[in-house]
């Protein structure tokens, strides 16, 4: 990972550019969990801590409330970012997939971890589960 990479996250456009710069480029399927901690400089902003990644065959597993929490609490963090690759014609993410996160981030939160936010990349494009369900909710 170059040096000119930011590891402070203030939304999902910065969790996007953070993956494209170590190379996740949503041609690929992957799963990428970023633990992160609250920056001393800015309470809006986040630092990046550390990360958990499925490439590959892997990369279709789902992701559950308990794997989350664990990762928070190994990298010693209280919030984290689920990010997704997938491969192939970019679709805004269903609604069935928005009511996986709100499951997964009331499941986390209830376990004292923050899920701020699922990133989806598909190629050049991404989507950030949060922002549509406040815009489904709107």
């Amino acid at each position: 990972m170059s040096e000119a990479v930011s590891l402070v996250v203030r939304g999902p456009a910065d969790v996007v550019t953070f993956l494209r710069a170590c190379g996740v480029a949503g041609d690929e399927s992957a799963q990428i969990v970023l633990g992160l901690a609250v920056t001393e400089s800015d309470v809006l902003a986040h630092t990046v801590c550390g990360a958990a990644v499925r490439s590959g065959p892997d990369a279709i597993r789902t992701v559950d409330v308990a794997q989350l929490v664990d990762l928070a609490e190994e990298l010693v963090v209280g919030a984290v970012v689920l990010a997704t690759a997938e491969p192939g014609p970019a679709c805004a993410p269903e609604r069935a997939a928005m009511a996986r996160f709100v499951a997964l981030r009331r499941g986390c939160a209830d376990a004292g971890v923050v899920l701020l936010d699922w990133v989806v990349l598909s190629g050049h494009l991404w989507w950030s589960m949060r922002e549509q369900v406040i815009h489904e909710a709107a």
